[in-house]
């Protein structure tokens, strides 16, 4: 059977690299500014959120960056002089933020850019212009919002079924009292103050944007299956592909078409080969070039530009690892004590602790899957095979655990329990950075 072409791969890449060229191309015609804004806003929304582009989605987006930018300008209008108690204040509605971002079962990035555009309109403490400069960031979000919504859904739109529209009005799902979710807020506060001291002693080039970016994008790293080193390798494959094009490329671009082909090649790559996670990191050395309409090339402002990103990088991967662990083994083994917990108190039958079980059961088996996918096996001495076994069977208990069907769950527990013999999970426990 032969495969279509493009494929839905090929598609997705298409669509993500040609509203980032578009992202660049419309405001250098226009003689606007900030064009890498829209830029790390589409990188951002594209490698986050892989489901279809829809106009509802587009909608919420802009929704959520004029909250953001609401927000942001009036605690700078209400604290123009008190830089401390602005930060605080502003930690604490990005730590919200971004956990409605965690804990929303729908498309995270609505929230997300809430938090975003809040850190956006902050110039550095600066506050001459700020009205200005804080309409035009939220502006290029939303340009870049409304691009990447336009281009999704009329390049290779989806079919509509008969008598059916494609989009519909989401649930606001949300799972507030999930433990994931308030650790992955509890380190986005401490990357946000992390990140805010490295600025205030160290004062690096590009002022506060070190914080903004390292606090917003701990909604990939903030418990992600990713391993550390991959990130920094595909940021740095990122920045030799960057130090190249802009020795030896954008010197020799010289009218719109050369650099729209050039940016189109260059998103195209990272998008097809890497995966979304991967594909963020490798794409931020776009930005990194700084192109403007009029480009002024310096080597020096280049690896500047390079150092925050590399430094913000470091932020995140230092809240990686403290204070909570990440290491697949160590959080399977977490997930797995909560399934068991959570299997007790459905058999107990017992008010909240049944309802809550009934909600989280099956979410956590979910992640316990994630993470076992990601453990060296062959470091610990496990078969892999047995651990796949005793995940269908943590998943047979788990649903007839859901069904009520106390003949079926007692069957099922046994089948479950026999498994978690079967696995001497105390290897998992052994001690690696």
């Amino acid at each position: 059977m032969i495969a279509a072409f493009p494929s839905e791969k090929m598609k997705t890449a298409v669509k993500s690299a040609l509203a980032l060229t578009l992202a660049y191309l419309i405001p250098f015609s226009q003689g606007w500014e900030q064009a890498s804004t829209a830029v790390i806003a589409i990188i951002v929304i594209s490698t986050t959120d892989t489901g279809a582009a829809s106009y509802l989605k587009g909608f919420f987006r802009i929704v959520g960056t004029l909250t953001g930018a609401a927000a942001g300008m009036a605690l700078i209008a209400w604290l123009p002089q008190d830089r401390m108690l602005y930060l605080v204040i502003l930690s604490l509605l990005v730590t919200f933020f971004m956990y409605l971002s965690f804990a929303y079962q729908g498309d995270t990035t609505i929230f997300f850019l809430t938090a975003l555009t809040m850190m956006m309109v902050f110039d550095s403490g600066n506050v001459d212009d700020i009205f200005l400069y804080g309409v035009e960031r939220t502006f290029m979000t939303m340009f870049g919002v409304v691009i990447f919504t336009l281009v999704g859904l009329l390049l290779w739109p989806q079919k509509r079924e008969e008598g059916k529209f494609l989009v519909k009005m989401p649930s606001m799902t949300f799972h507030w009292l999930d433990p994931d979710s308030f650790r992955k807020a509890l380190t986005t506060f401490m990357v946000f103050w992390g990140a805010t001291l490295l600025w205030i002693h160290f004062n690096p080039p590009g002022g506060f944007l070190l914080v903004s970016l390292a606090t917003s994008l701990t909604l990939m790293t903030a418990v992600s299956p990713v391993k550390p080193s991959m990130l920094i390798v595909a940021f740095s494959i990122g920045f030799l592909f960057a130090t190249f094009a802009y020795i030896l490329v954008l010197p020799n671009v010289h009218d719109g078409w050369t650099l729209a082909l050039f940016l189109f090649l260059y998103a195209l790559f990272g998008y097809y080969v890497f995966k979304p996670m991967l594909a963020l990191f490798f794409l931020l050395g776009i930005p990194i070039m700084n192109l403007q309409n009029e480009m002024f090339f310096h080597f020096g402002l280049f690896l500047n530009t390079l150092f925050i990103f590399y430094l913000f990088l470091f932020v995140l991967l230092f809240f990686y690892y403290i204070p909570f662990p990440t290491q697949p083994e160590r959080l399977f083994l977490q997930l797995q004590r909560r399934f068991l917990l959570l299997a007790g108190w459905m058999k107990e039958k017992e008010g909240f602790k049944e309802r809550y079980a009934r909600k989280y059961l099956m979410p956590t088996l979910q992640k316990m899957k994630v993470w076992a996918s990601q453990i060296d096996y062959g470091y610990f001495r496990l078969d892999a095979a047995k651990v796949t076994a005793f995940l269908e069977g943590a998943e047979a208990y788990a649903r007839s655990l859901l069904e009520n069907d106390a003949k079926k769950a007692e069957t099922a527990e046994k089948t479950f329990e026999e498994g978690l013999k079967t696995i001497d999970f105390d290897r998992l426990r052994e001690s690696r950075f």
